[in-house]
């Protein structure tokens, strides 16, 4: 049996300016090594959830366990890459650089160790942009540069990767090299992934948690395209929600 990494339960939550919550009753367990999915409507609370699960923000009831403690207790533990990353394409700065600056938090910038660059390789390795490593960031397209992003989030070799929307704005043929990669990565980490993207959430995860307002748990045997469309654009009705996820 896997073990329990994450555990929410009943969770409730509301934006001081809202009468109404934005999270209800949410209630979920994700193990180790678990390719989780995690897809709504916009204006579900997907992001709202993510934020909690990082510690920045707080629920009003509920509790929410992080490998048996708070969000934010274990920040090493856990990486995280936003939809949205803006980089000056003006600054001159390498691949290397940027996946070194995962290493940063606890030092200024420019401090790195012998280990920092050596898990910087290892990231860029594990990402295959390690033949860009001496490139500048801004030279490579979408799709690299969501690679480097992705190992930047590595360097600290976290044990949760929560990536949000990871294969907004690249192509065919780059978002099938991240999702090769992102298979191989879940042999050593739980990923948490928001994606309105069928075709790549039905190919990586164990299952998905559906967020608009509460919460329900599918597999994807349970999902086709259009139930999909429907869940993410407020349409969904019909699938019996009646299920709750298995510890492996």
């Amino acid at each position: 049996m896997k073990n329990i990494i994450i555990e929410v339960d009943k969770l409730n939550f509301t934006y001081e300016h809202l009468d109404k919550n934005v999270l209800e009753n949410i209630s979920f367990k994700i193990c180790e090594n678990e390719f989780v999915g995690i897809i709504g409507p916009n204006g579900g609370g997907k992001t709202t959830l993510v934020k909690i699960l990082l510690g920045l923000l707080s629920p009003q009831s509920g509790s929410v366990q992080i490998f048996g403690t708070k969000p934010g207790k274990n920040p090493h533990k856990i990486a995280y890459l936003p939809q949205h990353l803006v980089f000056d394409p003006q600054i001159p700065i390498t691949v290397e650089e940027v996946v070194l600056m995962g290493c940063l938090g606890h030092r200024f910038i420019g401090l790195y160790t012998q280990k920092d660059h050596q898990n910087a390789i290892e990231a860029m390795t594990k990402m295959n942009v390690i033949e860009y490593q001496n490139a500048f960031f801004s030279s490579l397209s979408g799709g690299q540069k969501q690679r480097v992003l992705i190992a930047r989030a590595l360097t600290c070799r976290p044990k949760i990767l929560i990536l949000d929307e990871p294969s907004a704005g690249i192509d065919t043929h780059h978002e099938q090299i991240l999702l090769d990669l992102l298979k191989k990565l879940n042999a050593e980490m739980s990923i948490i992934m928001v994606s309105h993207e069928y075709q790549f959430v039905s190919s990586l995860v164990d299952y998905v948690i559906c967020i608009n307002k509460d919460s329900h748990i599918h597999y994807p045997n349970e999902i086709n395209e259009k139930n999909f469309q429907e869940i993410i654009s407020k349409k969904y009705q019909y699938i019996a929600h009646d299920h709750e996820v298995k510890t492996k």
